[in-house]
């Protein structure tokens, strides 16, 4: 298998958590975000956007459906908890993240922003912190007991809001300590060897931001 990555972004990130979870043995082809617009990269994704798995004859954009598609083809250790209930708990805080707080904070909106004359850091500030409030009440409703997003082993909601954590804090300096839910899953979920892996640190195209 192959995966079309970048080290920072968050939709490379969730799926590169998902791949040592399960213990699948991945390359991973980083991109380079000007290089998306290039026609070769345009021929892999037409979304010129990472992540895309190629397995074989199957090329799959876009984090979830790739998630969705190792939990399928690859089976255990899951990625969803085995009762409907659970599985639909972890999908929702899935989706949450991927769909309504990520998108506002993506760079490819950067460009309108200027145009509009809007400070960028605010925009990505301000949204990161309105969608961490609805998350924060979203793991503190009862699920059980459990120190991840959802029980006690990792699940696809881990491997959504782990990237978009790290990238609040270490790119747009949100401050943790008003959402202690989110902030211990964290910390939890950083002691994971598999996890650990898959930071924007630990990758090859990873580069350290100026001061």
């Amino acid at each position: 298998m192959q995966l079309y990555t970048r080290a920072t972004s968050s939709c490379a990130f969730r799926v590169r958590i998902a791949l040592n979870l399960k213990g699948l043995t991945c390359d991973f082809i980083p991109v380079l975000t000007k290089d998306q617009s290039d026609e070769a990269f345009r021929n892999i994704n037409p979304q010129r956007l990472v992540p895309v798995l190629v397995n074989g004859n199957d090329k799959i954009g876009q984090s979830l459906a790739i998630m969705e598609y190792l939990e399928d083809k690859f089976g255990p250790p899951s990625l969803l908890p085995r009762d409907p209930a659970g599985r639909a708990r972890v999908r929702a805080i899935s989706q949450y993240i991927v769909s309504d707080i990520q998108p506002l904070q993506n760079t490819r909106i950067d460009a309108q922003l200027e145009r509009w004359e809007v400070d960028a850091m605010d925009w990505k500030q301000h949204w990161i912190n309105h969608g961490f409030a609805a998350l924060e009440d979203m793991l503190g409703a009862s699920a059980g007991p459990g120190k991840f997003c959802h029980g006690d082993f990792p699940t696809m909601a881990d491997c959504c809001l782990v990237p978009q954590v790290w990238n609040a804090v270490n790119r747009y300096s949100v401050e943790l300590s008003a959402y202690p839910n989110i902030e211990a899953v964290y910390k939890e979920c950083l002691q994971v060897p598999a996890i650990d892996a898959a930071m924007p640190e630990k990758q090859s195209d990873y580069k350290q931001p100026k001061d």
